[in-house]
């Protein structure tokens, strides 16, 4: 059977999870949403010290360090939110897959759903600032939910590469947040790409470089060169999510075997 066949079979008690989760994620928070804006403004914050200090130093004459960042950092966030939410939420759903027959795919595509609705409330984040630094995008800006889409989509599709270890690992869970603080240099998150060097070689390899890239272009230049490799990041998402979808329908009775233990 198709590993996609899963996702739409479920795809009412997917809509159910997706709104309880919703629901539930900010319940007895006096901050509520304000909660899931603050790492992206957090970031750039700290770059915007660091670049007006002149601890680091990167200018554009056309488009405003503090957007060039924010640009960056709400793509980057997207990602490390499809990256993570997913093995959170199997790992908070492991007594249902032992003790009921339940399909694993409903509860892992809460995780890129919700990403992708957060990732909507950055970029209007975004477009609220736009005024703010008397930038005016041009009309390219409405491609921004694309990169969102592909940003979620390569996050996702490590997040459920990884999901039979970290079922039997919590290590693998607890490492990520760290590896991303560092694995964030290794993207044009705060800085622009080298024009050469081996820094430029590695970050080339990031297929997330592509849809920053993307979306800084659509957001200030009007069009970008970086579609080949935007189609790209989105079709190597895609592949990997099918196998890693695949794979845990194989091995799923082992991993309840195992946590069941």
């Amino acid at each position: 059977m198709d590993p996609w066949h899963d996702l739409w079979a479920n795809r009412e008690l997917i809509w159910v999870l997706f709104t309880r989760d919703l629901k539930a994620s900010f319940r007895g928070s006096l901050l509520g949403w304000v909660w899931l804006l603050l790492p992206p403004l957090s970031t750039t914050a700290i770059w915007i010290m660091l670049n007006r200090s002149h601890v680091v130093s990167f200018a554009d004459p056309v488009v405003p360090y503090p957007l060039f960042v924010l640009t960056g950092t709400v793509i980057w966030t997207a990602f490390t939110r499809a990256a993570l939410l997913p093995l959170q939420i199997f790992q908070a759903s492991k007594p249902v897959f032992t003790k009921i027959k339940v399909s694993p795919a409903a509860f892992l595509a809460v995780g890129p759903l919700r990403s992708f609705f957060d990732g909507l409330i950055f970029l209007l984040l975004l477009i609220f600032l736009f005024p703010i630094f008397d930038h005016q995008p041009p009309l390219t800006v409405l491609l921004l939910p694309l990169a969102m889409i592909v940003a979620v989509a390569l996050g996702t599709a490590l997040a459920w590469a990884l999901i039979p270890l970290a079922a039997l690992y919590t290590d693998i869970q607890q490492a990520m947040p760290l590896l991303f603080s560092v694995f964030i240099y290794l993207a044009p998150v705060v800085y622009p790409l080298p024009e050469s060097g081996w820094m430029r070689k590695i970050m080339m390899l990031n297929p997330l470089t592509s849809v920053i890239a993307a979306a800084r272009d659509w957001s200030f230049k009007g069009g970008t060169i970086w579609w080949p490799e935007l189609f790209a990041a989105f079709l190597l998402a895609l592949l990997v999510c099918w196998l890693a979808l695949f794979i845990m329908r194989l091995i799923m009775p082992h991993l309840v075997a195992r946590m069941g233990m």
